[in-house]
C-alpha cells in the first residue's frame, strides 16, 4: 500500500481502493439546483401586461437589490447599486449611485427618455442584456 492518511500526526495506511473512494468523495463537484441561487425567473418584456400590472412605491431607499419584472409608481426613491432587470418607472423616481439598468427596463414619460423629473446618482448606467426580447444573442 502507498496510500496514507493522517490523524492526529499519525499515518495510517489505506487500500487503493479507499483511496480512490475517498478522492471520488472530495474532489467531485456537487450539482447545485439553479433554485437555490436565483432570485426568481423573469418574463419579457411584451409578455407583461403592463396597462394592468400594479404599480409599486418604494421610499425606503433599498441598497443592492435586484428587482425583475416591476412597476414603480411615481417619486419612488432607491439607494445604491441596485439593478433592475425589465422594469418601468414613474416621474420623479430617484436612484442612489451605481445603479445598473437592463436595456431594457424604461421610464414611463411622453417627452422624454428617462421621465421627467427623474435623478440620478454617480456611476449609473444602462447595460446591456446577454440575450434579446426574442431570448437569442445579441
Amino acid at each position: 500500500m502507498k496510500n496514507y492518511i493522517n490523524i492526529e500526526g499519525k499515518k495510517i495506511p489505506i487500500s487503493d481502493e479507499t483511496a480512490e473512494n475517498l478522492k471520488k468523495e472530495f474532489l467531485s463537484k456537487k450539482a447545485t439546483d439553479s433554485n437555490d441561487i436565483t432570485m426568481r425567473s423573469y418574463d419579457f418584456m411584451g409578455d407583461i401586461d403592463w396597462d394592468n400590472k400594479e404599480e409599486i412605491l418604494i421610499t425606503d431607499e433599498p441598497e443592492k437589490k435586484i428587482f425583475v419584472n416591476q412597476k414603480f409608481a411615481d417619486n419612488s426613491v432607491f439607494g445604491d447599486d441596485c439593478i433592475f432587470i425589465n422594469c418601468k418607472f414613474g416621474f420623479g423616481s430617484k436612484f442612489g449611485s451605481y445603479c445598473e439598468f437592463s436595456s431594457d427596463s424604461e421610464f414611463i414619460s411622453s417627452d422624454s427618455e428617462f421621465g421627467f423629473g427623474s435623478e440620478f446618482g454617480f456611476g449609473c448606467k444602462k447595460i446591456k442584456p446577454y440575450w434579446d426580447k426574442n431570448g437569442k444573442h445579441k
